[in-house]
């Protein structure tokens, strides 16, 4: 999940991790939360990495952070809320996520104390599936989507080290034509558009990724 300007730069490098960003010297355009960023820079692994040497992705979409950045971004510090046709998904291979070294995979949000790691697929089944595979709006989860534990548990993260390369893209995802168009505009200025799928529709973003009827 990303904003829509930070495509051109995704295709051209990779979907990079906050620290591969940060000594590369790219500008892009940051959604995350400052506060919880600050948590996330001084979690460390056994191997003395941050969270932040890895890309994070996530197993569900509906995620708090995505009502955060659409719905209350005002009330977290932001000058406003994203609209829902700039944020976009990219679907990566997981047979292809994980085959690469060094994956690691959590029952949370990296950033809690609470949250356990993992780096053997035998241990999948560490992760609670009715809560990442169930819808994230408040009538399927009864209203427990505002518990803090729902929230943790939706959060849960795949880390990357350093890079995910675009080889890796299974789609991208965008909530309608006009978003489609001009993200291919936009990357086309940058390189020749690279040749991965785009989807896009209304009806297929409001049942698969937001949930605007209810």
């Amino acid at each position: 999940m990303t904003h829509i300007d930070n495509v051109p730069l995704i295709i051209k490098y990779g979907i990079l991790s906050y620290n591969k960003i940060l000594q590369l010297g790219l500008n892009h355009r940051d959604i995350s939360d400052t506060i919880v960023q600050n948590r996330r820079a001084v979690r460390k692994f056994p191997n003395k990495k941050t969270i932040h040497d890895y890309v994070p992705l996530y197993f569900s979409t509906q995620t708090p952070m995505q009502y955060v950045v659409t719905h209350q971004a005002a009330t977290r510090g932001r000058d406003q809320v994203l609209q829902e046709d700039d944020l976009i998904f990219i679907d990566i291979e997981p047979s292809k996520i994980f085959g690469l070294d060094g994956v690691i995979f959590l029952d949370g949000n990296a950033a809690s104390s609470k949250t356990k790691f993992y780096t053997k697929p035998d241990d999948f089944d560490k992760l609670d599936w009715h809560v990442l595979k169930g819808s994230g709006d408040y009538h399927s989860t009864g209203g427990k989507c505002y518990s803090s534990e729902w929230k943790r548990i939706r959060s849960s993260e795949v880390l990357i080290p350093d890079c995910i390369s675009p080889e890796l893209f299974a789609c991208i995802v965008l909530r309608s034509k006009d978003s489609a168009t001009t993200l291919y505009n936009s990357v086309k200025k940058v390189i020749p558009w690279p040749g991965i799928p785009m989807k896009y529709g209304r009806r297929e973003i409001r049942t698969y990724y937001f949930d605007h009827d209810r």
